[in-house]
């Protein structure tokens, strides 16, 4: 950039830019029209030394103005000659975890986290990472609904020089689906993580009752990415049962990396069911009127029988115990009685059964 040469007479008639590089002769670079004061000289080399002057000429070129002499050296910013993302993974249920391995011998200004839902894009930004130096680097995606759907992430480093590029690997979250069927299975089902050097070598699913640890129920090979659960047996107080499912990296990994990536954990929404019979005989074989319940869950649990002019003699919030047909020690009369059963199912919330039970003698 310069300022344009003023009151030639006869008036301008073009400004010649010329360049030396590193000490060598001036050369011309380019002639500029008049009313133009800026160029820009494209395609320079790292480590060079470049020294600028212009000289404007009049119409008659018997008169000129020269510039004084401006240089500038150009460095190389080198770029990670690696970048490795080592996994994402769902975390918490609310957050994806990010963390990349680079080359700390870089320029860097900082890394840009990039999210899609897609392969191809187009991708958003999730967030940016400043460059401290380290060969480790972590992220917390917190605006991912990893409940909703599975991402892709890209890293995208920015040089010294401001230029962005993508050079590591991109990979996927795995996204986890539950289908509770009325055969008492639960039908999971998930997309494949991607991308490791490694490869994916495999999956252990897992499962959660209620608010228990979690229990591997199976190690699949890379190629599933199904598994059906019979919980037909799971009667009880059980009413919340949740999955997981772990991705694994198998062996080959040039940095030597053995990675792990976990899916978002998922709710079965399994139907409660409750069976209560219409008779007791308290004096008889079937002298007990008790629930019997499936996916039912003792938070919220209230059973209570009431007589025929609406008074309580009987109220239990343990799903163990039942009516013997007894208030304060004494068999009731024969009759009709009306029982009340309230819990709260698999996603909490509240249900009520109500219904009648003769007691005969």
């Amino acid at each position: 950039m310069w300022n344009e040469y003023e009151n030639f007479d006869p008036p301008l008639d073009f400004t010649r830019i010329y360049v030396s590089v590193n000490s060598s002769p001036y050369e011309l670079l380019t002639t500029i029209s008049p009313g133009q004061i800026t160029y820009t000289h494209t395609n320079l080399q790292p480590n060079t030394n470049y020294s600028y002057f212009v000289r404007a000429f009049s119409q008659d070129h018997l008169k000129s103005s020269t510039s004084c002499r401006k240089e500038v050296t150009t460095y190389n910013s080198p770029r990670p000659l690696f970048m490795y993302t080592r996994f994402v993974t769902v975390e918490n249920n609310d957050r994806v975890d990010i963390l990349f391995y680079t080359d700390t011998n870089a320029h860097v200004q900082s890394y840009r986290i990039l999210r899609s839902t897609s392969a191809s894009g187009p991708y958003t930004e999730a967030g940016i990472v400043q460059d401290e130096g380290q060969e480790f680097i972590s992220f917390s995606d917190t605006e991912a609904e990893v409940t909703a759907e599975s991402y892709y992430y890209q890293i995208e480093v920015v040089d010294s020089c401001g230029l962005a590029s993508v050079i590591a690997n991109t990979c996927r979250t795995i996204f986890l689906q539950a289908e509770a069927l009325p055969d008492l299975t639960n039908r999971l089902s998930w997309n494949a993580y991607e991308s490791w050097y490694g490869r994916t070598l495999g999956y252990r699913v897992y499962r959660r009752l209620d608010d228990s640890s979690l229990d591997m129920l199976a190690d699949v090979d890379s190629l599933t990415l199904t598994y059906t659960d019979d919980v037909s047996d799971l009667t009880g107080t059980v009413s919340r049962i949740t999955y997981l499912v772990e991705a694994y990296e198998g062996p080959g990994n040039p940095f030597g990396f053995l990675e792990q990536s976990f899916s978002n954990e998922i709710l079965s929404e399994q139907e409660a069911k409750v069976y209560l019979p219409n008779a007791i005989m308290p004096l008889g074989l079937n002298n007990l009127l008790k629930p019997v319940i499936v996916f039912v869950g003792i938070e919220g649990y209230e059973f209570v029988v009431y007589n025929r002019w609406g008074q309580m003699v009987f109220r239990s919030n343990d799903p163990e115990e039942g009516w013997d047909g007894t208030y304060n020690g004494d068999y009731v009369p024969q009759g009709v009685y009306v029982y009340l059963l309230r819990f709260r199912n698999a996603v909490n919330q509240p249900r009520q059964i109500k219904g009648n039970v003769a007691v005969i003698y």
